[in-house]
Formats: C-alpha cells, structure tokens, sequence
C-alpha cells in the first residue's frame, strides 16, 4: 500500500517519534537505576566505615591505662596517679577511688602531700 499523502506521512512521523520516545524513556530508566544502586552501594559503604571508625575508637578507649598523670600547669603541680587510696599508694602517688570512674564524670583522687 502506497500512501504518501500529508495525512499518511504525518501519522507514520508520529509512530516513529513514539517509537524513539519510548527507546530513550527505557534506555533511562535501566541507566538511572544502575547509578542509584551503585549511589546507595557507596553510601551503605560509607556508612558502614564510619560505623568501623566509631567501633575501632571504642576499643581503644577500653586500652588499659599504663601511666596515668594528673598535670595542672597553672600552679605546675603534676603527679602520677594509681588506683587505690591505701597509705603506700598516697604517700608516693595521687590515689584514685576505685568505685568511681577513670574518664568521664565525677572522679575522685586522693594524695597526703
């Protein structure tokens, strides 16, 4: 069938535009979708080493303190400090009490100089 009228030729330009459209909306989809798994591939990444970083700093605040020093430069006193607030450990050492804690919040010393 011949049809090379201006209806025939407008209609069989729409096909092909639909046709091309449709080839482009699909080829799209299937990019955006490989890059946004990969996005979310790289931030469950990132995401899992900061949660590493967080888990490694933990572990090496648990360290065992070898030598522990309490410095107060403004009257420049510094002294060792053990845990223990018997007579030996507070005539040579700062004693620390050891119910209270070693880092954070209200900590305790005790010294006989």
């Amino acid at each position: 069938m011949k049809c090379y009228s201006k209806r025939c030729v407008n209609i069989l330009t729409l096909v092909l535009a639909i046709v091309i459209f449709m080839q482009t909306n699909l080829l799209m989809v299937k990019l955006l979708s490989t890059n946004s798994k990969t996005a979310i591939s790289e931030d469950i990444q990132l995401k899992i080493s900061k949660l590493e970083e967080k888990l490694n700093k933990t572990q090496e605040s648990d360290v065992q303190i070898d030598e522990w020093k309490l410095i107060i430069p403004k009257i420049n006193v510094s002294g060792i400090i053990k845990d223990g607030v018997e007579a030996e450990t507070i005539n040579n050492y700062i004693g620390h009490f050891e119910d209270t804690p070693t880092l954070d919040g209200n900590i305790r010393y005790s010294s006989s100089k």
